[in-house]
């Protein structure tokens, strides 16, 4: 399993793009799915595969991707996810996803 930092710096293959600000884990595995990247510019948040992580470190996550892919990826939308019932220190900043399931996991109808 790859370690994955919140408020870590996010980098494309073609630069620097923004930070992690939360995670949205799956409520029926509880794995973690997406991050929540939001851009430095522009500050808006989009959910990014976990799929698309190249390597990571304590302060810096890789991805496999341009950052016009980021900018094209479905947008961070709060409504759909609520935060983890776990009280644990280390669940802070994960969310799992509630609503429009769907639209975000292919292949999975919503809850």
């Amino acid at each position: 399993m790859t370690y994955i930092p919140l408020n870590a710096t996010v980098e494309c293959l073609d630069g620097p793009y923004g930070k992690t600000t939360k995670l949205i884990a799956d409520p029926t595995t509880k794995q973690v799915r997406y991050l929540v990247v939001e851009e430095t510019k522009s500050q808006e948040n989009h959910l990014v595969s976990t799929d698309l992580i190249r390597t990571t470190t304590n302060e810096l996550i890789s991805l496999n991707c341009h950052s016009d892919e980021v900018k094209g990826m479905e947008p961070y939308i709060e409504t759909y996810f609520v935060p983890s019932e776990e009280s644990e220190a280390e669940d802070e900043g994960i969310l799992f996803l509630v609503v429009n399931l769907s639209k975000v996991i292919p292949n999975q109808q919503p809850t």
